[in-house]
């Protein structure tokens, strides 16, 4: 038992674990307090109301996540491949500039979706000020990016905390002067966001130079992590290829996170809009943590110098997590419906549904990221390309289970997922495939052209 503890205690000593429960604590902090933003909504607002908050939540975010086009997962890969701190930082500069760009593209496209879709326009309004604030948003959740690319951990998760604190506390002061669903997205997708955002930029801006040039960070960090002995890319044409792949999974991503609100708007009543968007509401808790975890890991999985061995520690680590929230979901799913109130009438079931595919999602999202190592980044957007069709086809195909139909949608997504990803490394266990090396004294890193 002792040899046990022993163990346990030095895993959450190291610098990856230390780092990840850093990030996650922001995020929780954030995840928590939008959550309690949402509930406000939905105990203030009537069932219509509700039902447009939730649609402007979904827009909001789905905005936020088309724009980011996965730069903030190229910010960090990036980084950890410069040669040094100040290329590093030079590359994040670019990477920015690209990011207001990709904000004020995705804003007008999803904008005009928004006013020609005539199913959707009991939501316009608030899906229009939803837009507004993902072009914002975007650039908050950017700064985390950096930050984290810098290894600067418990900023990127303060700027996490500090978008939660601001969506509840200008949601909470709308309800209490009385104003509607309008004035609370404004507060939710818009107000928040430019604190936070400005939060960021301001301890980017005071991270400077000599500060990268002296060497670790913060107590986070020590000698495990270092990015500056990580050789370049092969070659500028590699990286742009691995930019495209990423990018089309980030936009994948939002419409498999996001679509299926939307998807249920054109085909559900407001009733089942309201319930699950609720559902979600809660669930996503679960994804936001996954995802910061995720990302917290990844610059120590790019520095890696054995991916195969790297790889069986992932599996690890996601099989735990995602044990982890399927052992809490019954006790969230009773939790969240009573909290919901009227609202989470009828939410039992897309809740439970949701969280355990928010679990297995914990296994995906930490072992995806090995393919970002070997250089493999290609299958990432065909496996989430394919989930989202699977979404979109079982939640049709169910619509007259009202809410419950995209929450088996999203479950159904998610267990393709997991065969998916696993499938490469089965075959690579079997000889089938030589994408890892399987002797240590082999364990290099694959040319990203070659796809065995």
């Amino acid at each position: 038992m002792k040899r046990l503890l022993d163990q346990a205690f030095s895993r959450i000593k190291a610098p990856r674990a230390r780092a990840g429960m850093v990030v996650m604590l922001g995020t929780s902090v954030g995840a928590a307090a939008s959550f309690i933003a949402a509930i406000v909504a939905a105990r203030t607002l009537s069932i219509d109301g509700f039902a447009a908050f939730g649609v402007g939540m979904a827009v909001n975010s789905l905005t936020m996540q088309f724009a980011d086009l996965g730069l903030g997962t190229v910010a960090m890969t990036e980084a950890a491949e410069a040669e040094g701190a100040h290329q590093a930082r030079a590359k994040l500069a670019r990477l920015a500039v690209r990011r207001v760009t990709s904000a004020l593209v995705a804003g007008v496209v999803i904008a005009l979706a928004m006013i020609t879709i005539p199913s959707l326009e009991p939501y316009r309004e608030v899906a229009l000020i939803a837009v507004g604030g993902g072009i914002i948003g975007c650039l908050a959740l950017f700064t985390v990016g950096a930050l984290q690319a810098f290894r600067r951990f418990a900023p990127a998760g303060a700027v996490q905390g500090v978008l939660g604190v601001s969506r509840v506390v200008l949601v909470a002061g709308a309800a209490v002067v009385g104003l509607g669903v309008e004035a609370m997205m404004i507060g939710y997708g818009v107000l928040a966001p430019v604190v936070a955002a400005a939060y960021g930029a301001v301890v980017l801006f005071r991270h400077r130079r000599s500060e990268l040039a002296e060497g670790p960070s913060g107590p986070v960090v020590d000698a495990e992590l270092d990015l500056e002995s990580i050789p370049m890319a092969d070659s500028r044409r590699s990286d742009s290829r691995r930019r495209r792949h990423i990018a089309v999974m980030a936009v994948s991503s939002a419409l498999l996170l996001n679509g299926d609100v939307l998807l249920l708007s054109l085909i559900g009543s407001a009733s089942d809009v309201a319930t699950y968007s609720a559902a979600w509401r809660i669930a996503a808790g679960l994804l936001l943590l996954n995802s910061a975890f995720s990302s917290a890991i990844l610059p120590f999985v790019l520095v890696s110098d054995r991916p195969w061995a790297e790889m069986h520690k992932l599996i690890r680590i996601g099989f735990g997590v995602a044990v982890f929230w399927l052992v809490l979901a019954a006790p969230i799913t009773f939790a969240g419906v009573w909290v919901l109130g009227s609202v989470g009438e009828g939410a039992a079931v897309p809740l439970a549904l949701l969280l355990v595919a928010f679990a297995l999602d914990a296994f995906l999202f930490v072992n995806m990221q090995i393919y970002f190592r070997i250089r493999r980044e290609w299958l990432l957007p065909a496996i989430v390309i394919s989930e989202v069709l699977i979404m979109v086809v079982v939640t049709i195909a169910m619509s007259g289970l009202g809410a419950t139909a995209p929450a088996i949608g999203q479950l159904a997504a998610r267990v393709f997922a997991c065969v998916a990803v696993m499938a490469p490394l089965v075959l690579t266990r079997w000889g089938r495939i030589d994408w890892f090396p399987l002797r240590p004294d082999a364990d290099a890193l694959p040319d990203s052209s070659d796809r065995a």
